[in-house]
């Protein structure tokens, strides 16, 4: 009975710490609401299909982390730049494996005014299959990745300068 008590109380200590925070939060006193994504853009668009698709799910993304409206303070804008390139090579000349990069510039106005400017990169691989679908559907499922973690670093990157506003 003694040792349960014990438990109790130290468990009950432990959850007022000051490192406690709780996982379902408002989102409106970190900053990060105060972010409007402005607009998010691909470069050099060669009319392939899913290329428009990386700034859609980017700005979905985002969108749902920074809520801000258009008169927010702060205002994100992104522009990214897909390039492929040959990773492997079968015996008979043929590519094997290709690599999705994509670079990210982005720009982050207060007030009109740029503070932040940043170049990010990411890449994620792909296979070329003997049926075009499947390596079609492989070069989707890397831009999806590839465009998850680019939202992922902006997401960082932002919310390490508003932590901190140099």
């Amino acid at each position: 009975m003694r040792k349960a008590l014990l438990a109790l109380c130290a468990t009950l200590l432990l959850t007022a710490c000051a490192g406690y925070s709780p996982l379902y939060k408002s989102l409106e006193g970190d900053g990060l609401a105060d972010v409007y994504v402005r607009h998010i853009a691909m470069q050099q668009v060669k009319r392939a299909a899913g290329e428009r698709r990386v700034a859609q799910l980017m700005t979905q993304r985002l969108m749902r982390r920074f809520s801000g409206g258009p008169e927010a303070p702060y205002a994100l804008e992104i522009s990214v730049e897909e390039v492929l390139s040959t990773i492997a090579v079968r015996r008979d000349a043929t590519d094997q494996r290709y690599n999705l990069q994509l670079n990210g510039r982005v720009y982050l106005f207060k007030d009109g005014e740029k503070v932040l400017d940043e170049i990010l990169s990411t890449s994620a691989a792909y296979n070329v299959e003997d049926s075009p679908y499947s390596t079609e559907s492989g070069r989707d499922r890397a831009r999806q990745s590839a465009s998850n973690t680019l939202s992922d670093e902006v997401l960082l990157r932002v919310s390490r300068y508003l932590a901190d506003p140099r």
